[in-house]
């Protein structure tokens, strides 16, 4: 009887007629107890604990798991597998494990990292050639450094690095929370009233993919105007990265000579009762970080329109009172009341509104507007107008009053990472 080269019996010429009925049962007795014998095809767990691992031979086909609190450093080397071979890794624990070429191996990949509870097969096309394949999609980011002496806060599972001031960082390739805070710009001044500074753009992306090491830059608050062009006032821009948020724009000064500007959020529009009483309507804020500053009024008052916040545009110019800043927007997790007001801190569940509008002037003694929920300064009357709140991007308060005097300052951006 004709055999395979494992042994097993097959028809050969004349025998598939004469010997069919017996071979048959041979072959199927088995097949039969072969594939019996491969109903559990659990993959072998080999459990590592350590810090760094290099794959082994012995691993392929089996589930390698790393459990580690601290970050995790797989190896794969080069002519230690064979084409068609396959070696599964789970994270287990909380540090990253990413996955690393040894000497003479060609790696690919588009994500090398393995966050907690993540798992992925790295399979070979040759000694030489692997492939690591991650299941679950684009994975969550990590980072590894930073400069600029960040505050780092853990908020439940997840970690905030919050920047007060410029620095870099190094991220592994992922996705995370990023909230980017430009700086609130000048209030406005004017012998009669001038218009709040708008707030600094906020931008607030919940999944933001970062990757490599990203350059931070903290804007700093326009200055309050002293003079009849408020072009100082700008808030600068904030980044993390390539996001950014735009800085405020200057509340308007005397009228006749100068304008709002155009910003995150928009300046206030001004008003001036000389001898030729003139107003200034608010300026424009940018879609999806800002809005619109509030108009002057010179119909009885003579009051000043409030800086644009992020969360709402700056209120008109009323007849008894200067226009209130734009509230903020609200920024959940984050919390900037723990602790001083030139800070950022963070507590778990709280909240915080960022980037609210300077408030607008009145040309009389009496009510001037409000700053806008979210650091935004309110208006003085013969005296330099409220600054915005520092890292909450508010707009400085304009001056008013028949003195010579100045709007408040701006208040400085923030960026925030939050990883987890």
């Amino acid at each position: 009887m004709a055999t395979t080269a494992g042994g097993t019996y097959y028809a050969a010429s004349t025998e598939a007629v004469s010997g069919y009925p017996a071979i048959s049962l041979n072959l199927a007795n088995q097949l039969e107890t072969r594939f019996a014998a491969k109903t559990d095809v659990a993959l072998t767990v080999n459990a590592q604990t350590g810090t760094s691992y290099t794959l082994q031979a012995a691993d392929a086909a089996k589930r390698v798991t790393l459990s580690n609190s601290s970050a995790v450093t797989v190896t794969v080397p080069s002519a230690t597998f064979s084409a068609g071979h396959a070696v599964s890794l789970l994270n287990k624990g909380a540090g990253t494990v990413t996955i690393q070429a040894g000497a003479g191996l060609a790696l690919n990949g588009a994500y090398l990292t393995l966050a907690q509870n993540e798992a992925g097969v790295v399979m070979f096309d040759s000694a030489s050639v692997a492939y690591f394949v991650k299941g679950g999609g684009i994975p969550k980011a990590s980072y590894t450094a930073t400069t600029g002496s960040p505050t780092v806060a853990t908020i439940g599972t997840q970690t905030a690095v919050i920047f007060k001031g410029s620095g870099t960082i190094t991220t592994v390739a992922g996705t995370c929370r990023v909230v980017v805070v430009g700086a609130g710009a000048g209030g406005g001044y004017s012998t009669s009233a001038g218009g709040g500074g708008g707030a600094g753009g906020v931008l607030d992306d919940s999944n933001a993919y970062v990757t490599g090491t990203l350059t931070i830059t903290v804007g700093s608050g326009g200055a309050g105007s002293t003079a009849l062009s408020n072009v100082a006032g700008m808030g600068n821009g904030s980044r993390a990265g390539s996001y950014y948020a735009l800085g405020g724009g200057a509340g308007a000064s005397r009228p006749l000579y100068n304008g709002a500007y155009v910003g995150g959020s928009g300046g206030g529009g001004g008003t001036y009762n000389g001898d030729t009483p003139s107003t200034t309507n608010g300026a424009a804020g940018m879609s999806g970080q800002g809005n619109t500053g509030g108009n002057g009024n010179s119909t009885t008052a003579f009051t000043g329109g409030g800086g644009g916040g992020a969360g709402a545009a700056g209120q008109n110019g009323q007849t008894t009172a200067g226009g209130a800043g734009g509230i903020g927007a609200i920024t959940t997790i984050i919390d900037t009341t723990t602790s001083s007001s030139a800070s950022v801190g963070v507590v778990s569940g709280g909240s915080v509104y960022f980037g609210g509008g300077g408030g607008g002037g009145k040309a009389t003694t009496g009510s001037q507007g409000a700053g806008g929920t979210g650091g935004g300064g309110a208006a003085v009357f013969n005296g330099t107008g409220t600054a915005g709140t520092a890292n909450t991007g508010g707009g400085g308060g304009a001056g008013a009053g028949a003195s010579i005097v100045a709007g408040g300052a701006g208040g400085s951006g923030c960026v925030i990472l939050l990883f987890g």
